[in-house]
């Protein structure tokens, strides 16, 4: 475990704790720690007064909540005449890009990309067919996390 991992830990601990509106503080500081984990940041724990087994616990506890704040419905509306979720932090339905699982009525989900700002094909299809929400999430979660 390093201080990277140790920050991002009680950062959204204290963020799911204290933080009225958790979601969005939690995405910028998991977008915060994906950056550090991407430029190498890695400083030696002995400071901590923790063993490595309880960070590793707290670690999947945290990332178990944090999985909760990753999907949001956002379906049957009016953006949305299909059942939809949204990965991610940010809002739904505002920023180009950001990906969805959609219900396809027919037994299948699909994954799509949403541009708002085009005019015609305004959902790009990423990936399609799967057999259950799940599935369509962790492949998501999986190949375009």
């Amino acid at each position: 475990m390093n201080t990277t991992h140790l920050d991002f830990l009680m950062r959204i601990t204290r963020a799911i704790a204290l933080e009225p509106n958790a979601r969005a503080t939690i995405g910028i500081i998991y977008k915060d720690y994906k950056k550090q984990q991407n430029d190498g940041i890695t400083i030696s724990d002995d400071n901590y007064d923790i063993s490595y087994e309880k960070m590793e616990e707290i670690e999947e506890t945290i990332i178990e909540i944090f999985k909760e704040y990753m999907w949001q419905e956002c379906g049957l509306n009016s953006t949305w005449c299909v059942q939809a979720w949204h990965y991610g932090f940010d809002e739904p339905n505002y920023y180009d890009g950001d990906v969805y699982v959609v219900d396809q009525e027919d037994g299948t989900y699909d994954v799509v990309r949403r541009y708002l700002q085009r005019e015609e094909d305004e959902c790009e299809s990423v990936e399609g067919g799967f057999k259950s929400k799940e599935e369509a999430m962790r492949f998501v979660e999986e190949k375009l996390a």
